[in-house]
């Protein structure tokens, strides 16, 4: 024998469906063009397109001969790269492969200068291993806390160590 219910499925998924069927509202609405990455033609302006794609090639190329701590390249596509939105991991690739060359200065000022992107804490990650090794525990710890430390668990065994 069944169990009596207060309340029947069938009923409500009946006031359900003609609820649904009688509001054609959501089916006539218009629908969102598709996504594209291009922009508003209104903000483009003349030569936009041309302008981004050279500044395309010439960080690739420049960033190319960064990783490999080459400046010169990077010089030479100053003017095209500037306020380039990658233009901090162009400077980043450059220290990250020279870091042994760079003083402190220039590497707390480009940590410092860019502390909430991911460029300037790779430089920083770095930068923290040339001063394990030479000793420097005051500055490593000084840098390891300013950077808000380092889940890499070598990095943070060294900070550990340099606090005893």
């Amino acid at each position: 024998m069944p169990i009596p219910r207060p309340w029947s499925r069938r009923p409500l998924l009946a006031l359900l469906a003609a609820a649904l069927c009688s509001s054609t509202a959501w089916a006539d609405a218009p629908r969102p063009a598709p996504h594209t990455n291009a922009a508003p033609p209104a903000i483009m302006q003349p030569g936009a397109d041309a302008r981004l794609e050279r500044q395309r090639a010439a960080f690739r190329r420049a960033f190319a001969a960064a990783e490999r701590g080459d400046r010169s390249v990077a010089e030479e596509y100053a003017d095209l790269l500037d306020g380039y939105v990658l233009q901090p991991w162009l400077e980043s690739a450059w220290l990250r492969a020279t870091v042994a060359r760079r003083s402190d200065e220039e590497l707390g000022a480009f940590v410092a200068a860019h502390a909430d992107h991911r460029a300037g804490r790779e430089v920083a990650l770095r930068w923290l291993t040339r001063l394990a090794a030479r000793g420097d525990w005051a500055r490593y710890l000084e840098v390891h806390d300013a950077i808000g430390g380092s889940a890499a668990p070598r990095l943070a065994c060294l900070a550990a160590q340099a606090r005893l």
